[in-house]
């Protein structure tokens, strides 16, 4: 009997490299410049549209659109067909004579989406992934700068400024699977976040799922980003986080953002005490916006090398953790701490750290030139872990304030005093 041999392995691998190959193939390059025409196909310069808008609407799932320098006054929208997003990248900063994406210099083709004011400027939405992509593009007058909801994408590489609401406004992630929930989170990378002002988290606000028992907690990547100059009338000027929600915010220059600069009033409920905190650089609480509990919520940021300098807010003038209400009997794996390390937290009008009803992880911090250092609410319950940071010059009325709230820790290791330079050094280069 003839035996016939099986499929081999190399020839499998050869067979994936195909496929792999021909999506590639088949993933369209769009071009949009000003003076195009809507009518046209976009498949090379010469024949680009004229909106965005149009763009995305000619796309398929995987494709590129590529958008010439200028001013686009347009509010655009992920496509959406039946009731999920088509994922399309979106590469700003080109001079329209490009013939592969590494010739663009989005540095110098400056490539504006202008919302008018009319709504926000760039809304994806119904379970986007990371395969949806803005890239290189400023972005601004918007009632927000970037909405995200229900969804995961990438946004990289882009100014984000002047907006009249959130500079980028997260809510929920996207949904991979049910059984069991396989989920994606936003990725918000090389980017400047300037001069956006809202009530609440003006830089970039996040807002966790309300379906608990079912999702695990929010979880977007905020890295290598610049911060600076957002304004919040209530919480979290730079970055404010609620809910069920636990941001990694990472290497990122978070400075001068203002939140509430004085309580304006009690709720009726004690637990909850006055919802007006602040939290001028990063603000991160178990609570939804509207100051409510939100029971069971996992609200553990980690917060890692990051320079936190001259924010202003009523209390916690740099970090801000608030955990309404603290619930004892919850697992500790059900209930982990906000871990706040290796950060450079100076000259922030307010304290450096603040947390309330809260047991933060605190290690190996610089913590200086606030008007209090770190400050824990005396009338909380709260469990902080507290080691190795370097808490120093913090002063209030000439008086020394590097610590309120809780006793000068005894037998503290001190970490070396690094050079302020260094000690908040981020890389800002964007991503090859």
């Amino acid at each position: 009997m003839q035996r016939h041999r099986g499929i081999g392995i190399p020839f499998l691998l050869v067979f994936v490299v195909f496929l792999l190959n021909q999506a590639d193939i088949l993933a369209a390059v769009i071009r949009v410049k000003p003076g195009g025409n809507d009518a046209n196909s976009g498949a090379d310069w010469a024949n680009a549209k004229a909106t965005v808008t149009a763009a995305i609407s000619a796309a398929a799932q995987g494709d590129q659109i590529w958008v010439a320098a200028g001013t686009y006054t347009e509010r655009i929208a992920s496509r959406v067909v039946g009731e999920l997003a088509v994922d399309v990248a979106l590469y700003g900063g080109f001079a329209g004579t490009e013939t592969s994406l590494g010739q663009r210099d989005f540095l110098t083709n400056a490539t504006i989406l202008d919302g008018s004011n009319a709504g926000p400027v760039v809304s994806i939405t119904n379970n986007a992934g990371p395969g949806t992509r803005v890239d290189g593009f400023t972005i601004t007058k918007g009632t927000a700068g970037i909405s995200l909801l229900g969804s995961a994408p990438t946004i990289t590489n882009n100014v984000i400024r002047a907006n009249a609401g959130q500079g980028i406004y997260c809510v929920n992630y996207r949904i991979l699977g049910v059984s069991p929930p396989n989920v994606a989170f936003p990725t918000i990378t090389h980017n400047t976040i300037a001069d956006n002002a809202a009530g609440n988290g003006a830089g970039i606000a996040i807002v966790g799922t309300q379906d608990i028992n079912f999702l695990p907690s929010s979880a977007p990547v905020i890295a290598n980003n610049i911060i600076v100059r957002n304004r919040a009338g209530q919480n979290g000027g730079g970055i404010g986080s609620w809910g069920h929600a636990s941001p990694v915010i990472a290497y990122n220059y978070i400075a001068a953002n203002t939140a509430s600069a004085f309580e304006i009033s009690w709720d009726s409920d004690s637990s909850v005490g006055a919802w007006i905190v602040g939290g001028g650089g990063i603000f991160s609480t178990k609570s939804d916006m509207g100051g409510q509990p939100v029971q069971y919520a996992i609200a553990a940021p980690t917060i890692i090398n990051n320079m936190i300098a001259a924010n202003g807010g009523w209390l916690g003038g740099g970090i801000a953790l608030v955990a309404y209400p603290y619930e004892p009997l919850v697992p500790p794996d059900k209930n982990p701490p906000p871990v706040v390390t290796n950060n450079t937290v100076v000259a922030n009008n307010g304290a450096g750290i603040y947390w309330q009803n809260s047991f933060p992880v605190l290690r190996n911090n610089l913590v200086a030139f606030n008007t209090w250092g770190l400050e824990q609410d005396t009338v909380s319950l709260s469990y902080p872990v507290i080691e190795y940071n370097d808490v120093y010059g913090n002063v209030l009325k000439r008086a020394p304030s590097d610590y309120k709230g809780i006793a000068v820790p005894r037998a503290q290791t001190q970490a070396p005093r690094p050079r302020l330079e260094e000690a908040g050094r981020i890389s800002t280069a964007s991503p090859e």
